[in-house]
């Protein structure tokens, strides 16, 4: 009997909280109900057809396909809530025969235990008033008699009982558990909806404003193409001032190689973490590029390691030696660089400092990845405190190298003179160019 009781008192858990639920299925309807008739009273809103804006006519078929969402939503809302009524009717029936059945039996015992009692006391009182004992004695066997019994026949429906209805609270569970499923996935389907219609495509400007010449695609390569046609007109025109005058100008201005460097100006200065890059024309140039933001926020981790590294001013042997850059870093190095170069028209007017490398003496110290430019000829104090001196850390020996090579190539003599037309400028390719004697050997050439 106390496992029938056990299934009874799960039973009213299961029916509290389908009666939870059912509280707060209600509310949620709520919710897509109301959206459903504000939306459509927000569709409904008058408006001019002669606007024909296309952006007014893509919200309001954004709203209408809500509206939509939220009314299939209520749908199934109403379709598991009656699924619930059922459920809860089931549990409730459920509950009501097992309290019967218990009942019955509870009222049984009851019974059985008073008339045991009685015929105790009767068969007492027989032998105290001097009566005979024998027929009490009888009706108190058949009391007993009775009471086992009748406890046989009540254990055998409990048992029946408890089997049948572990089975069918075990199905009831499932039911609940196959709502609250069905619920959960309605919900998704309902966000998964909204997100995608919350999508709206939005013109710049519709098909009435275009009159006042929006800049479509087409339009946009039809300016690239000019200016390029702009570009080429105005460097011809100028070369061939220049040539009258004696003075050539070079076709190969790019730069040569670039990168991510630290930067020390003088002996005691301190390292800054700048985009340096090498031109053709023998001039290194320095630039600030911590001042894009989305280029910041997308090299976050690496730019975040390289400030951390070696910030002191002095560097010393064994803490270049130190690697704390991986492979993996020194790709991200690359990619940093080749967006900042990307980007260089942002900094144009951020150049930490620019070197003519013309009579520079320049030197490689590859243990520890430092390039020194310096005066070749140098005298009193700027000689003594290293004042005109430059030290640049690269992060690899690999780049090191390849900035270290770059400043030494020469100017190529090729002009526009001796070309028929201008070939089209990349703002940081790369290219391969003549090595002068330098005091290092190139240990990427065979």
């Amino acid at each position: 009997m106390d496992e029938l009781r056990q299934i009874l008192v799960f039973y009213k858990i299961l029916k509290d909280k389908a009666e939870f639920i059912s509280n707060y299925f209600e509310l949620i309807s709520t919710i897509a109900k109301k959206s459903t008739e504000i939306l459509t009273q927000a569709i409904q809103i008058p408006r001019d057809s002669s606007w024909n804006d296309m952006n007014l006519i893509s919200l309001i078929e954004g709203g209408e396909k809500q509206r939509d969402t939220y009314e299939q939503s209520l749908l199934m809302h109403n379709n598991i809530s009656n699924d619930l009524k059922d459920l809860m009717y089931q549990i409730n029936e459920e509950i009501s025969i097992i309290e019967i059945n218990l009942s019955e039996v509870i009222k049984q015992n009851e019974q059985q235990l008073k008339e045991l009692d009685e015929a105790k006391k009767a068969h007492l009182h027989s032998w105290m008033k001097n009566k005979d004992p024998w027929l009490t004695d009888i009706r108190l066997k058949m009391a007993i008699k009775n009471m086992y019994t009748y406890e046989k026949n009540n254990t055998s429906i409990i048992s029946n009982m408890i089997s049948i209805y572990n089975d069918k609270f075990l199905n009831t569970q499932d039911l609940y558990l196959q709502i609250i499923t069905k619920f959960c996935k309605s919900q998704k389907i309902l966000f998964n909806n909204l997100y995608d219609v919350s999508h709206v495509k939005i013109n710049t400007f519709t098909e009435k404003d275009k009159f006042f010449d929006a800049v479509s695609d087409t339009k946009k390569e039809i300016i690239e193409a000019k200016v390029i046609n702009a570009y080429e007109g105005i460097i011809t025109n100028l070369s061939n001032e220049l040539i009258k005058k004696n003075i050539n100008i070079y076709k190969n201005i790019e730069p040569i190689k670039f990168g991510i460097c630290k930067l020390k100006k003088g002996i005691t200065g301190d390292w800054i973490l700048l985009f340096i890059s090498v031109t053709r024309s023998r001039f290194i140039h320095f630039f600030d590029f911590q001042n894009i933001p989305k280029l910041i926020q997308k090299h976050s981790s690496i730019i975040k390691k390289l400030k951390m590294s070696n910030n002191k001013s002095f560097i010393g042997l064994f803490d270049a030696k130190r690697k704390f850059l991986n492979q993996n870093d020194e790709k991200n190095i690359m990619l940093l660089a080749k967006d900042v170069c990307d980007n260089i028209d942002k900094l144009i007017n951020k150049i930490y400092i620019s070197i003519n490398l013309q009579d520079k003496s320049i030197k490689i110290d590859k243990d520890r990845n430092i390039i020194t430019v310096d005066e070749k000829s140098q005298n009193g104090i700027s000689s003594i405190f290293g004042i005109n001196m430059l030290k640049i850390k690269m992060f690899s020996l690999g780049s090191c190298y390849d900035i270290y090579f770059a400043m030494q190539e020469k100017i190529e003599t090729q002009t526009f003179e001796c070309e028929q037309e201008l070939t089209k400028q990349l703002p940081c390719s790369t290219g391969k160019g003549r090595v002068i004697k330098i005091e290092e050997e190139n240990p990427w050439t065979n």
